[in-house]
């Protein structure tokens, strides 16, 4: 197979002022309606903290879903929890039957996923038969900026709700824990943003808007990684529990896990204009959809763009085609899938149709950076690998 070329546009937006607004707007599309809700670094350990936050111990497990990133359940693991998967189907819709068999003594939460922005087709149930076992719900909004369902805000449906903004604005950093039910008693002790994160985040940004000038910044870039590092390592409030393997976006650091939001990214956040955000990335959604539909043998997850839901990525599938997203790669296309973080305990032969979405569906970028022709360079590599791989049988790449 030929090499893969140098990407024309990334995967997630960049950092450009086109989005940006001197001032911060009036109001925003994302406010929380509850009376707790913290600002992390990562939505993993949002997570970390949400199971402490609900009382979860060592004994207590938690179902999730099998289809779903390692970086949700390597904290599950860090608290001392037990995660326990249940079916997901090809829709990715819950398999409520096999919720119903996962749920044994030591069953304390259960965790959903609202896939792709979009909401989960199996809230209300979920809801239900959590207040019916007696489960706490923790609702995984990361791949959420806004929506609703029913009239009730994505994210307040939940006993707890995790959000994880970086996936939709140019930011290195980005989440937020929120608890919808009162809690007794809660402390997050997060460590004050040092000047060698602010410095580091700084460099990160120019880096990530001018990628020719990361020669230029990579001594100072070393050195605000590794002053910022240190600084972690000698913080007495970094906790000290043992740092689970995976590959550097899955991985969960204890090092990272008290670090909040940074001030660059909040500033951004605050200052992004979100409506114009939300509004490029539905319409590049649905110019994608119009292209595809014409395209035999290609599938959407989700054909239709419900009103107020901002989509992360478009997910779809090739008929009998399994690792597509190496073959656009290959054309240049940042296509993202979810073969290789999958939790390396999850068996393939329970999880049938969870194995079929690992190895079959990828997300194409709707990022608001996008312009039409990067569009329609993507409609045409995948044209271009439907028609090469008609023939091809079902796995038919792992290189």
């Amino acid at each position: 197979m030929s090499q893969s070329r140098q990407f024309k546009f990334g995967k997630d937006p960049s950092f450009t002022f086109k989005f940006l607004r001197r001032s911060a707007p009036n109001g925003s599309l994302h406010t929380s309606a509850s009376a707790s809700s913290w600002w992390l670094a990562l939505a993993r350990n949002a997570i970390y903290f949400a199971l402490g936050a609900l009382g979860l111990t060592s004994e207590d497990e938690v179902l999730v879903p099998a289809y779903i990133c390692a970086a949700a359940v390597e904290p599950i693991r860090a608290y001392g929890a037990k995660p326990v998967f249940y079916g997901i189907n090809k829709d990715c819709s819950a398999d409520l039957l096999d919720i119903e068999r996962k749920i044994g003594p030591c069953a304390r939460a259960l965790l959903f996923v609202h896939y792709f922005g979009f909401p989960n087709r199996n809230i209300r149930e979920l809801r239900n038969l959590c207040d019916l076992r007696d489960l706490l719900l923790i609702e995984d909004c990361a791949h959420v900026l806004c929506g609703e369902t029913d009239g009730i805000p994505l994210g307040q449906l939940g006993d707890a709700a995790v959000f994880s903004f970086r996936k939709f604005l140019p930011i290195t950093d980005g989440a937020e824990l929120r608890l919808n039910r009162h809690v007794e008693s809660l402390s997050i002790k997060l460590q004050r943003e040092a000047f060698t994160s602010t410095l580091k985040h700084a460099v990160n940004l120019a880096e990530q808007r001018w990628p020719r000038i990361s020669s230029a910044t990579k001594p100072v870039s070393n050195v605000a990684r590794f002053l910022h590092r240190t600084s972690i390592q000698q913080s007495q409030e970094a906790p000290t529990q043992q740092e689970f393997p995976g590959n550097s976006e899955t991985r969960f650091d204890p090092g990272l896990l008290c670090s909040p939001m940074s001030r660059l990214s909040r500033w951004i956040m605050a200052h992004t204009d979100m409506e114009a955000v939300v509004q490029r990335r539905r319409d590049n959604y649905f110019r994608l959809t119009v292209a595809l539909h014409e395209i035999s043998g290609v599938t959407m997850l989700f054909p239709e763009l419900p009103a107020g839901v901002c989509p992360w990525a478009l997910p779809l599938t090739f008929e009998g085609v399994s690792y597509v997203h190496k073959l656009l790669r290959e054309r240049g296309i940042p296509v993202v899938a979810w073969d290789a973080v999958r939790p390396r305990e999850l068996s393939d032969t329970e999880f049938h149709d969870a194995h079929f979405l690992y190895e079959n569906l990828f997300f194409l970028p709707v990022h608001q950076n996008l312009e039409p022709h990067h569009l329609d360079e993507m409609v045409l590599a995948i044209k271009n690998v439907r028609n090469g791989t008609r023939s091809l049988p079902l796995a038919c790449s792992s290189g």
